[in-house]
């Protein structure tokens, strides 16, 4: 992964209401959280912060996790953000 690509993501944040002008591919996410050794719950809330499901085919899992992991109001907004596309 190249050093400047991660520092154009940490970089780069959307004005509010606005996407992002770099959006990681869903495979690049997941290999920060490898190269970054994080723990599946952290590897998942990655993948949310980047605007992807961690389970793509099972949202319900994603939702429960995100609840456990934030509490349910916290959960449930980064549901709707991700649901949202926001």
């Amino acid at each position: 992964i190249d050093p400047g690509y991660v520092n154009r993501l940490e970089r780069e944040r959307p004005a509010a209401g606005q996407a992002s002008p770099h959006v990681p591919r869903r495979e690049m996410v997941e290999a920060l959280g490898r190269a970054l050794e994080l723990d599946g719950a952290d590897a998942d809330r990655l993948l949310v912060a980047a605007g992807y499901w961690p389970w793509p085919d099972d949202p319900e899992r994603t939702e429960r996790a995100l609840a456990a992991g934030y509490g349910r109001d916290r959960g449930r907004a980064m549901i709707d953000r991700l649901r949202t596309g926001g």
